[in-house]
């Protein structure tokens, strides 16, 4: 009887470090473009790509994984490798890193040039 409460508990606790990397990944790098005239890392199309970059403010390197139990990687916004932070017209929307797969019903995670984190849609996301 207990088993699925247990399994959806796992999974919720699953999705919560999964928001809890990207949240940080995200602070590294506007910690990153901080302190470089407030550019984005020149290698901005996956958290590993941006890790050389971004590791100098991060704790771990568990955090460039994804935590999602389906497997996947942390994707990150090309477009935004190398560009002045105040060029994003709209960071509030506009995504820096999120999930390659799914964590349910097409809903991943996902981070965006503002700092907040949130579940979305994959096509919102993209």
């Amino acid at each position: 009887i207990l088993f699925p409460v247990f399994q959806q508990a796992k999974h919720s606790a699953q999705r919560t470090m999964g928001i809890s990397r990207l949240k940080q990944l995200s602070i590294g790098v506007l910690m990153y473009s901080s302190d470089h005239d407030d550019r984005f890392p020149l290698a901005m199309e996956s958290a590993l790509a941006a890790k050389p970059s971004i590791m100098p403010y991060l704790k771990s390197d568990e955090l460039f994984v994804s935590a999602n139990p389906k497997g996947g990687e942390i994707l990150g916004n090309k477009a935004l490798s190398g560009r002045l932070a105040v060029d994003v017209l709209e960071p509030v929307d506009t995504g820096m890193f999120y999930d390659s797969q799914p964590w349910s019903q097409d809903r991943g995670i996902a981070a965006y040039v503002d700092g907040h984190v949130k579940m979305a849609t994959m096509s919102e996301i993209m």
